[in-house]
C-alpha cells in the first residue's frame, strides 16, 4: 500500500449577504446558479429534484483550473452546503459553506475550502493562497448581494 500526505491548503473565507437566509441558501444550487452568476454553466448528471440535493452530480468547465466534477456530500437546508469536487489529474476541492442569519436580516456565509493534490508537484497547490481566495470570492459576494437585491446578474 502507498501512503503519502499529499499537499494540502485550507482556506477560509466570510461574506456577508445583504438578504435573508431564506432567500440565499436556494441560489446555492447548480440550477440556480445560472440566475446570479455571470458565465456560468454546468451539466447537472444526476438529481431526483433537479436542483441541489444531497448526491446531486454535477460537471463543469467553468472554473479556471478546468474540467470538474462535482458531488453534493451535504444538503441541510438554511444551514449548510458541502461539495466534493475533483479536478481529474490535478486535485480534489472541498467546499463547506454555513449560513447563518443575522439579527438584521442578512446572512452570514462562512466558506471553508480544502484543496489536496492528486500529484506531486501540484503548481495549483503552490498558487493557491488566502489573498488570491479572497479576491475571487469577493466577486461571488458582490455578485450574489446584487441578485439578491436587483433579481439581475452582476456582468464581470
Amino acid at each position: 500500500m502507498l501512503h503519502r500526505n499529499a499537499a494540502r491548503k485550507v482556506i477560509t473565507h466570510q461574506a456577508r449577504i445583504h438578504a435573508p437566509l431564506s432567500k440565499v441558501f436556494p441560489l446555492l444550487c447548480p440550477v440556480r446558479e445560472y440566475e446570479w452568476i455571470d458565465g456560468w454553466s454546468c451539466d447537472l448528471v444526476y438529481s431526483e429534484s433537479g436542483f441541489a440535493e444531497k448526491g446531486a452530480i454535477f460537471t463543469t468547465e467553468f472554473r479556471p483550473e478546468g474540467a470538474s466534477i462535482w458531488t453534493i456530500t451535504r444538503h441541510e437546508p438554511f444551514k449548510a452546503v458541502e461539495f466534493v469536487v475533483v479536478f481529474p489529474g490535478s486535485h480534489v476541492m472541498s467546499i463547506e459553506i454555513s449560513l447563518t442569519a443575522i439579527e438584521s436580516g442578512e446572512t452570514k456565509l462562512d466558506w471553508t475550502c480544502i484543496y489536496t493534490s492528486l500529484v506531486e508537484p501540484n503548481e495549483f497547490i503552490a498558487s493557491v493562497d488566502q489573498e488570491s481566495f479572497n479576491e475571487r470570492q469577493e466577486f461571488f459576494d458582490r455578485a450574489l448581494n446584487y441578485y439578491c437585491r436587483t433579481g439581475q446578474i452582476l456582468r464581470r
